[in-house]
């Protein structure tokens, strides 16, 4: 048992790191809450929440194991290898391919207009667009000022 809170541990160190270190990370987690916030609104069926926490879990975990390649490869080498740069373009591009692949499914899940027009329509009510905003200005701060600096 002592073992797999161990391993708990790790990997909430590993996602403490994330958040404090990696900025693409931090933007992921804001369009994340901004992603979940408007489906709340919208009103998908449980087998498109499903469909959405999928592809909503994917980006996060990709960017994380973009990073453990991206520290690897700099623990490896300092000096510049095609190989390297190959290894950490490649991570990064795995990334790119599946936030692409989670907008196609965005506009899948969230192409009837009726309820599109209704979730707007709330979202510019009172309270809903005050709490929009604040959490905006949050985010804003949360992705480009919060965490530490260090050195690539």
């Amino acid at each position: 048992m002592k073992g797999l809170l161990k391993s708990f541990a790790y990997a909430f160190n590993g996602l403490k790191n994330a958040i404090l270190t990696e900025r693409n990370f931090r933007i992921h987690m804001a369009a994340i809450y901004f992603v979940l916030y408007f489906a709340s609104l919208y009103g998908l069926t449980s087998t498109q929440y499903a469909v959405l926490a999928i592809i909503l879990a994917l980006i996060p975990a990709l960017e994380l194991v973009n990073t453990a390649l991206e520290n690897t490869v700099n623990m490896i080498t300092e000096k510049h290898s095609d190989f390297a740069k190959i290894a950490k373009d490649s991570a990064a591009a795995a990334v790119l391919v599946a936030s692409i692949g989670a907008v196609g499914v965005a506009i899948s899940l969230f192409s009837d207009v009726e309820k599109l027009l209704n979730a707007l329509n709330l979202i510019l009510s009172i309270p809903h667009f005050p709490i929009l905003i604040i959490t905006a200005i949050f985010w804003i701060y949360f992705i480009f000022f919060f965490g530490e600096k260090r050195d690539k």
